[in-house]
């Protein structure tokens, strides 16, 4: 190969830390094992002979340039020995089994670095199963594991000891904590809050244990979110009408609750990189470029695909599952950045109106890209009894928000295609966090605001440094008053001035700067093409109030999200900011 990488574009250190890099290993060297480890896969099963191989310059070239940025899992295993890339499943295990042996099931996932969803549901003490499972995860990490572990306890809302979890991490050491708490919601009860209605507690027989009011409940759940960001809520019904192979039921969900999991299912992550997606128009302004995206796209869903392969080929324990359905999921990250570099501020309507334009697309061309997989390898086995076969269902998902990009009509014949051809995967499209991912490629995390505007390097990125240059220049600046002002921005991590123009601070805010109802916008248009959830918290300024937050998860289940966290700025580090601990 040709190919030299440009090191300085990665956090090498961090890779280092993550076990991607390895001894002398340079970034080109991995992207080197994973490319011809994902290849291997592809020579071994032959799928069809009509299809060609894949492009292993083009794979490394946008490697390079970032715009397709690989989830760690796949860059962490493939090209070693009998190891899955899966980012996340449902462990298979009877956690009512004695501690040694979950812990011998859960391990060999640790140990690939797979984060995992727990439902709680089925137990009469939820509480001390989840204090074991937590001694677990510290325990495996001390002995060494190539990436820490991550995890969600669910519970449903229905059962005898919901107060007890909705309170369990309000004064919890977080650092010692590797599970995030979510409360299963339903509709029944939503409709009973606003009702005011009364509410029953049931055991896992059914029988009810206890009546309160689902105002109470749900209060309880305002509180201890506001107060330190969890539990976090799921809205399970919307997730299951949704889910294309009904009779899958879904179990609990990823970590970070992006998408919903059957025991035993997996997902492979993966991700465009949008803010490395920007072309010059003939005005001289920049746009977004959706033609090179498109074709990105296509790639990384073969990548996923094989990267399902190789899961299947090295699974640990019964892989039933993964094989039934195929998921996979094209993600993004460097939205915040993408908005910076295009002068668009994250509150801006025009920025939420860009992400639904580029998110029908995602859904849109990765459907296409597995349609065309399909042809070759075969549709997922489960096709045949997926929603993928009813129409209704399907334009419920589509139609109803058709984009400048992918009009009404463009759906209607990509329905007929999947009817002829099928689909090579059951799901194409989610949104994860990303967070160790665009850290490595320095760019924002998923759909995110900018947490800070200073790097991890403790320096302002190159695209942000030029965006203050050239305002503050434009507004007649001088050069050492800039430095003054980028030094001060470096100690604070963010613009505290407020003498600076507003075009500047509007477009430069971080995340507990910017209104949660802009923060809500955004998530409805791109959930409309997310097919699961949203992996977005929504950040809050340390003076929040627990109206907000009760209207933020409200609002969540009016715009039909299927769950929601938040979390208010340092809240974890000023806990005397009540009068006294919940």
């Amino acid at each position: 190969m040709s190919i030299k990488i440009n090191q300085s574009k990665f956090d090498e250190s961090l890779m280092r830390n993550r076990c991607i890099l390895q001894s002398n290993d340079t970034v080109f060297d991995v992207f080197f094992r994973t490319i011809n480890g994902l290849i291997k896969v592809e020579k071994k099963h032959q799928w069809h002979r009509a299809e060609k191989p894949l492009d292993q310059s083009r794979c490394y070239q946008l490697l390079e340039d970032k715009k397709l940025v690989l989830g760690t899992p796949i860059l962490t295993n493939v090209g070693k020995e009998k190891r899955p890339t899966n980012a996340c499943i449902v462990i298979p295990v009877d956690l009512t089994d004695d501690l040694e042996k979950i812990k011998r099931t859960i391990a060999p996932y640790y140990e690939n670095g797979m984060g995992s969803g727990f439902d709680l549901n089925d137990l009469p003490d939820p509480i001390q199963t989840l204090h074991k499972l937590n001694d677990i995860a510290l325990s495996l990490e001390k002995k060494g594991l190539e990436r820490p572990t991550a995890n969600i306890g669910t519970l449903r809302v229905d059962h005898p000891r919901i107060f007890e979890f909705i309170r369990h991490k309000r004064n919890a050491n977080f650092l010692k904590w590797r599970f995030n708490l979510s409360v299963v919601i339903s509709n029944d009860f939503m409709t009973a809050v606003k009702e005011n209605k009364k509410w029953d507690l049931k055991d896992i027989d059914g029988k009810v244990t206890e009546t309160v009011q689902a105002k109470d409940v749900f209060d309880e759940i305002v509180r201890s979110a506001h107060y330190c960001g969890e539990p976090g809520v799921l809205f399970m019904d919307f997730f299951n009408e949704d889910n294309p192979v009904p009779h899958l039921q879904y179990k609990s969900t990823a970590p970070c609750a992006e998408v919903a999991l059957a025991t035993g299912e997996a997902c492979q992550f993966s991700y465009v990189n949008l803010s490395e997606f920007i072309k010059t128009t003939s005005e001289g302004t920049f746009c977004f470029d959706f033609e090179k995206m498109q074709s990105t796209i296509k790639i990384l869903v073969r990548i996923l695909d094989d990267a399902v392969q190789l899961s299947i080929d090295n699974a640990i324990g019964d892989n039933t599952v993964i094989q039934k359905k195929r998921r996979i999921g094209v993600g993004v990250c460097g939205t915040a950045d993408l908005f910076i570099k295009l002068g668009l501020s994250y509150e801006d309507p025009k920025a939420a109106d860009l992400m639904q334009e580029i998110m029908s697309v995602i859904n849109y061309t990765s459907k296409k890209a597995s349609v065309k997989l399909a042809k070759t390898r075969g549709w997922f086995p489960e096709f045949p009894k997926s929603k993928y076969k009813d129409k209704s269902w399907f334009f419920s998902k589509t139609f109803t928000s058709p984009t400048t990009k992918v009009t009404a009509k463009m759906w209607e014949d990509l329905f007929e295609d999947i009817q002829t051809n099928g689909l090579r995967n059951a799901g194409t499209c989610s949104l994860p966090p990303t967070g160790t991912s665009s850290r490595i490629v320095l760019t924002s995390s998923s759909i995110e605001p900018r947490f800070s505007l200073v790097n991890q390097f403790g320096n302002i990125d190159l695209h942000i440094k030029e965006t203050i240059e050239r305002i503050l220049l434009t507004e007649g600046y001088e050069k050492a008053t800039i430095q003054e002002i980028e030094e001060d921005i470096k100690q604070n991590s963010y613009i505290v001035r407020e003498d600076l123009p507003q075009k500047l601070t509007d477009l430069l805010k971080v995340s507990h700067q910017i209104k949660y109802e802009h923060q809500m916008r955004l998530m409805q248009n791109i959930a409309k093409y997310s097919d699961e959830s949203v992996s977005k918290t929504v950040n809050l300024p340390i003076s929040a109030t627990e109206d907000e937050v009760r209207s933020i998860i409200q609002s969540a289940y009016n715009i039909r999200l299927k769950g929601i966290t938040v979390f208010r700025d340092k809240c974890l580090e000023t806990r005397d900011f009540l009068e006294k601990p919940l």
